[in-house]
């Protein structure tokens, strides 16, 4: 599965599907910002998965607060249905089209492809859990919440390795070298002597 879907996202990456992605991306970005600030003034804090380390007390007590304002918590949630699909492609096409610029067999870099979308994987994960979460209130099931403060982080964890692969892979072209994380592959430039 993993070779069809960067095998796909090597055969779309041009300039046009780049931008198709980055208007998708600023478009539900903007659509988070136009309703945070609602949410954040019903709910006295932010959202749950945009926190990055949190107990079981807390993610309660910010669940509990979500139904002041649930109708914007189901918009921020169905908005947040499209946002990993999207990044995850913007940064997936973004990275094949800088480390194909580099190597010449898709082999050699098919995992940075996949790394965004392990990253969305999560981040759906996350939001499923979170819907059953507060689906389930006033029922509280602290082991669930910690698995889900887990997840957040890892979902983080890759998001940040992704962009780290895309700013090493950008820095490794324009110095004209192999990237750092994939030395020995095979250069498109000179041979190294």
């Amino acid at each position: 599965m993993i070779r069809h879907l960067t095998n796909f996202i090597s055969r779309i990456t041009r300039l046009s599907t780049v931008l198709i992605f980055a208007v998708l991306i600023i478009a539900i970005e903007t659509g988070f910002n136009a309703m945070l600030p609602r949410f954040v003034d019903a709910t006295g804090g932010t959202l749950l998965d945009m926190s990055v380390w949190f107990t079981a007390d807390f993610a309660y007590e910010r669940l509990h607060s979500f139904g002041n304002a649930a109708d914007v918590y189901f918009l921020i949630r169905m908005l947040d249905f499209i946002f990993p699909a999207a990044y995850a492609f913007g940064l997936s096409v973004l990275c094949s089209m800088i480390y194909r610029k580099k190597y010449t067999e898709i082999d050699n870099y098919r995992w940075i492809l996949a790394i965004p979308f392990s990253a969305a994987l999560f981040d759906y994960v996350e939001n499923l859990i979170l819907v059953v979460l507060y689906r389930l209130l006033p029922s509280e099931y602290p082991a669930a919440a910690s698995v889900l403060n887990i997840i957040t982080l890892i979902k983080f964890t890759l998001l940040a390795f992704g962009i780290f692969l895309l700013v090493t892979g950008i820095f490794s072209l324009i110095k004209g070298g192999d990237s750092m994380l994939l030395s020995g592959n095979k250069f498109r430039g000179k041979k190294k002597e």
